[in-house]
């Protein structure tokens, strides 16, 4: 989303352990320019209910809002409004998607 990354004492990029990308810094800067794009992308995205990680002890009801030709998707909790989370899907989270509407 453009945000700036985050740099370790190493002058390298922070990595997601789980990911390997490049972590975003967590500052003020950072946080309101993510809020600013996250709100663009809904205004500008699908809105579907689902289920967020369906069929798992952890599953809730969702808002999603989903970016066809990038497959993204924002993820907010239904009941409490809360962020969940945002990113590209793979291919079977997209299928899971478009034929259940619930992101895996």
């Amino acid at each position: 989303m453009g945000l700036q990354a985050d740099i370790g004492v190493d002058s390298n990029l922070k990595l997601d352990s789980k990911t390997g990308k490049a972590m975003a810094k967590r500052n003020k800067e950072n946080y309101n320019l993510f809020a600013e794009k996250l709100e663009q992308f809904m205004k500008t995205s699908e809105m579907r209910e689902g289920y967020f990680h369906k069929g798992r002890e952890n599953q809730q009801k969702e808002i999603n809002f989903h970016d066809a030709a990038t497959d993204r998707v924002a993820s907010f909790n239904k009941k409490t409004g809360e962020f969940i989370s945002f990113w590209k899907m793979n291919r079977n989270q997209r299928k899971e998607f478009i034929e259940n509407n619930n992101v895996i």
